[in-house]
């Protein structure tokens, strides 16, 4: 998947399109950043979600 994210201090407020080729597509309407999610829950990974929780945890907290 296709992830184009910002580093720094948004947070994301992602905008999803329809699904297309079993993605959907979001944008933040704050920062712009993209992402695809994928359109089914086969497809689907907890551990990116995980990730970026992480990370904004650790950014919040410096």
């Amino acid at each position: 998947m296709a992830e184009t994210l910002t580093t720094g201090t948004c947070v994301h407020h992602w905008v999803l399109a329809h699904p297309e080729d079993e993605v959907i597509r979001g944008r933040c309407k704050r920062c712009g950043a993209t992402r695809e999610y994928p359109a089914s829950v086969e497809g689907a990974s907890r551990q990116g979600v995980y990730e970026e929780a992480a990370s904004l945890k650790s950014s919040m907290s410096r």
